[in-house]
């Protein structure tokens, strides 16, 4: 989304999310120790692994050259599962999120 209503600046935000298909799914037990009753039910595990946020601001300073000021939010979430070679049994689940804000400066040339 970007609003042009200003003459030299334009606001703008946008977001983007990444899903996962067909990633290998599982159901275990965690008993405090170790993980039982541990069973592969196939590669039909579909999720959201990554969402972006942008807001940003377009400076134009002239018809062929801008410098653009953004913040990005990056949130990104993984799951893991390592089994033996046959998948019968577990050897690790896990879960990996993480979030990152960054500040971005950019510079276009348009022609």
């Amino acid at each position: 989304m970007e609003y042009k209503g200003f003459l030299t600046v334009s606001p703008y935000a946008y977001v983007e999310a990444r899903t996962v298909f067909n990633d290998p799914a599982c159901t275990a037990s965690w008993n405090g120790t170790s993980c039982s009753n541990y069973s592969f039910t196939g590669y039909t595990d579909a999720y959201f692994n990554r969402l972006r946020g942008v807001v940003g601001l377009e400076w134009k300073l002239s018809t062929q050259h801008a410098i653009d000021f953004s913040l990005l939010g990056d949130y990104c979430y993984d799951k893991n599962i390592d089994t033996n070679a046959e998948g019968t049994k577990l050897k690790s689940l896990s879960y990996d999120r993480s979030y990152m804000t960054n500040i971005c400066i950019g510079y276009k040339f348009s022609f």
